[in-house]
């Protein structure tokens, strides 16, 4: 640091002053720059963590209606699987499975994880199939067919059995996006309503 004509080292500045102006110029250098970048950053951080975490707690538990709004049907799952769309609408939809124990049939309510490839191939209506659903269920994870589907709404106990926790927010956005993709293929839709409508005329 330079004042008059002395000279003096930045770790012994004699005055105030220069301490003062020292820390000042030492504000505006490169490391300081990106302290203070890495402290904002930080902080838009947390703020948005919070509001993140301040949105999630103001959802409410999805309803008992909105679950049965996130069911996707077998007869929903015999258009889709003719679509691009398929696994971008399956996973995180919700089913209703039919299995057979002891000669006795029952319903359960999945979580959609993932799709796989079937073990071998089998009849969806008139289709022949090969893709198998992964799925979260109470008990765990298992695999199921898309002809174990079904067209019914889960019943209010079968609901209640069903464990698997889920993000309202999550859930919801996907209920959204399945909205939007069904609008997207209305035509398969309508052709399919038209196709039933005949089946139960004969």
């Amino acid at each position: 640091a330079y004042e008059k004509k002395a000279v003096y080292p930045l770790e012994a500045l004699p005055t105030k002053k220069l301490r003062d102006a020292y820390a000042t110029e030492a504000k505006r250098g490169p490391a300081a720059k990106a302290a203070a970048a890495r402290e904002a950053s930080e902080k838009e951080r947390r703020k948005r963590e919070e509001t993140e975490a301040r949105e999630t707690a103001r959802e409410t538990a999805l309803s008992a209606d909105e679950l049965r709004a996130l069911v996707m049907p077998r007869r929903h799952a015999e258009v889709w699987i003719e679509t691009r769309a398929f696994n971008r609408v399956a996973v995180d939809s919700l089913v209703r499975c039919v299995q057979r124990l002891n000669g006795q049939k029952s319903f359960y309510v999945g979580l959609v994880i993932a799709t796989k490839r079937a073990p071998r191939p089998y009849r969806l209506g008139k289709k022949l199939v090969e893709m198998s659903l992964q799925l979260r269920t109470s008990v765990g994870t298992r695999l199921a067919g898309l002809d174990t589907l079904s067209n019914d709404a889960p019943s209010e106990a079968e609901l209640q059995r069903f464990k698997v926790p889920l993000n309202p927010v999550h859930m919801r956005k996907h209920m959204r996006k399945v909205q939007a993709a069904m609008s997207e293929h209305a035509e398969k839709f309508d052709e399919q309503d038209l196709l039933r409508r005949a089946e139960e005329e004969e």
